[in-house]
């Protein structure tokens, strides 16, 4: 009879303080969290051209949680909403973007951090040359023959990095850098004329013209990852 009493004060005792301190109800709020700091996020991308350009980012990241394995999309700029989308027109030297982010919340109650990618698409038309032409060849024949059909469809390119942690694995560090660059191009021969008397343009060279690009190689990207 002693035993059982005893039994049931313990049990007493034992539903009490469940009431008194309460059970994790969110198991994202579980003691179930990932190990160490946040990881850090940097985004750079920095525009190496005068050449003018449309550009649009978006960056994505993924957390996934230990136990309950629910993924979780989030903007690795912001830390609200799922996608960071940034647009804009463009036309001089210099930083776009030059983010650095800690998701501190995301990390302690999503999850670890498993993905984080980034895109970057630029639309651009080819330039005219920089520096003057011929004084033989006027601007007016430049205008109407020449660019016309350089500048006729827009010039697009794109760059996607991502780092991604295998399993057991979670993101420590994710470093992003792209560049806008520029191609060259060397235009032509003169090979059309205004008229019969002005056979000579067909020997006549123009400068280079330009287009701003994500294909010149200049991205960079550093992962480092940790133990869940």
């Amino acid at each position: 009879m002693y035993q059982i009493m005893k039994i049931t004060i313990l049990l007493l005792i034992a539903l009490m303080l469940m009431g008194i301190q309460g059970c994790p109800s969110d198991p994202l709020t579980s003691n179930e969290v990932c190990s160490g700091q946040a990881p850090a996020f940097r985004l750079s991308v920095v525009s190496n051209t005068e050449a003018p350009f449309d550009i649009e980012i978006q960056s994505v990241g993924k957390a996934v949680h230990k136990t309950t394995k629910k993924t979780t999309l989030f903007n690795p700029i912001t830390g609200i909403e799922t996608t960071y989308v940034y647009k804009s027109s463009f036309n001089r030297k210099g930083d776009i973007i030059n983010i650095p982010f800690k998701p501190t919340d995301m990390h302690k109650n999503k999850g670890c951090i498993k993905q984080y990618t980034v895109s970057v698409d630029v639309s651009a038309r080819w330039q005219k040359p920089s520096q003057d032409l011929p004084a033989s060849i006027s601007s007016t024949y430049a205008n109407s023959y020449l660019f016309p059909v350089v500048r006729k469809l827009p010039r697009k390119s794109s760059v996607e990095l991502s780092c991604l942690a295998n399993e057991g694995k979670q993101i420590k560090s994710c470093l992003f850098k792209i560049t806008i660059d520029k191609e060259e191009k060397k235009l032509h021969e003169i090979d059309q004329k205004l008229a019969e008397d002005e056979k000579e343009l067909k020997d006549v060279h123009f400068n280079r013209a330009y287009v701003a690009t994500t294909s010149g190689g200049g991205t960079s990207r550093v992962n480092t990852f940790a133990n869940e």
